[in-house]
């Protein structure tokens, strides 16, 4: 029972941070107003909202994102005793970040050309050294308990 019981904790924390940062991004970051009948017939009207939902989304794609990766960064750091919490922000963060990925859509080669490649790059970096220090710790402790 007590297995099931760190899964549904695991599970509501991911959805919970899910939750938060998708609804957090939309109450307090508005996305750009579609402008109406009149405005549309000149191009450069159309133009300029489509920029700005470029922006729009690269934004959103970066806050979202970020909070993504130092979710599953932090659940990684955690201590073994939290490991339902640590589950749960890595699964969040899984999560934020594939919501990050659906807000970009059709922008998505624009984004990447704006330099978030290097980001997501050098995240991983940490990803992968935090993930290392720490399962290499994890195996050190339990061959030194055996």
């Amino acid at each position: 029972m007590n297995l099931v019981i760190k899964l549904a904790y695991s599970a509501a924390v991911a959805v919970l941070l899910t939750l938060v940062v998708s609804l957090g991004i939309r109450a307090t970051y508005e996305e750009p107003d579609y402008p109406g009948w009149p405005a549309l017939q000149s191009e450069n009207v159309e133009r300029q909202w489509e920029e700005d939902c470029q922006d729009y989304h690269r934004n959103v794609f970066l806050i979202a994102g970020l909070i993504g990766l130092g979710s599953i960064a932090s659940g990684v750091a955690l201590s073994r005793r939290l490991d339902a919490m640590r589950l749960g922000l890595i699964v969040g963060g899984v999560a934020t970040f594939i919501y990050s990925f659906a807000q970009a859509g059709e922008d998505i080669d624009d984004i990447a050309a704006t330099g978030i490649v290097p980001v997501a790059a050098v995240g991983l970096a940490v990803l992968l050294l935090l993930g290392y220090r720490r399962l290499a710790e994890r195996d050190e402790s339990a061959s030194e308990g055996s």
